[in-house]
């Protein structure tokens, strides 16, 4: 089924994303395993790049489920794999709503939160993460001075 490195899991990829845009998570989930399940099979046939924004792809739907733990690692993962500005604006998130639901801000939070966003924009590897990133930066200093 997934015998070939370029079309078809260029096509598995592309499936997972319809399926993730339509709001069927379970399904684009179930894809995107198996998109990572055959690339790693063909080993350094497959970028890295790849491997990156399908763990950002399957985090993404994580978070949003609440599996923030799972999303985490998720987004780290890909940052392993390569640097992504969305990876990092999703960890700089993930940060700052753990840290508010416990019922405040600690330094720590904020300053990892800053951190992802700072690299994010320094990335300049996609605008809406450097948008999110400096949109983020801004509330944490706000959040600082009230």
């Amino acid at each position: 089924m997934l015998s070939v490195p370029g079309s078809s899991l260029r096509s598995t990829f592309e499936a997972a994303l319809v399926l993730q845009r339509a709001g069927d998570a379970d399904a684009a989930l179930e894809r995107y395993e198996l998109f990572l399940q055959a690339a790693r099979s063909f080993g350094t046939q497959v970028p890295p790049e790849s491997f990156a924004e399908v763990l950002v792809n399957m985090g993404t739907i994580h978070a949003k489920r609440g599996d923030v733990s799972r999303a985490k690692q998720l987004f780290s993962e890909a940052l392993d794999a390569r640097e992504m500005g969305t990876a990092h604006l999703n960890l700089a998130l993930l940060e700052l709503s753990a840290a508010s639901r416990g019922g405040g801000m600690p330094p720590s939070a904020l300053s990892r939160a800053r951190g992802h966003c700072e690299r994010a924009i320094a990335l300049n590897d996609d605008d809406n993460a450097v948008v999110g990133a400096r949109r983020v930066l801004r509330d944490i200093e706000r959040s600082k001075t009230s």
